[in-house]
């Protein structure tokens, strides 16, 4: 598959590439859309978060802290 890309573009992956020893230009492009993949899934998280504290759907830091240390077997220091 051929994509063009614009001038200003191509520069701007290439200096990418070059200032990352080692990484083609394919590495730059593949880096910044798994940020993007990444950042749209942190939004998404945010917006659930957001959504269930508007329907109230929320519990106490502590219970929520002692129900998460629990379930990942978390020790806490006394």
């Amino acid at each position: 598959m051929q994509i063009e890309l614009p001038q200003d573009l191509l520069e701007r992956i290439q200096q990418r590439a070059l200032a990352a020893k080692g990484e083609s230009e394919a590495d730059v492009i593949r880096r910044a859309l798994d940020l993007l993949d990444w950042q749209e899934s942190e939004t998404t998280a945010i917006q659930e978060g957001l959504d269930d504290l508007n329907k109230g759907d929320v519990m106490p830091y502590d219970q929520f802290a002692k129900e998460f240390m629990a379930k990942n077997k978390i020790i806490q220091d006394s």
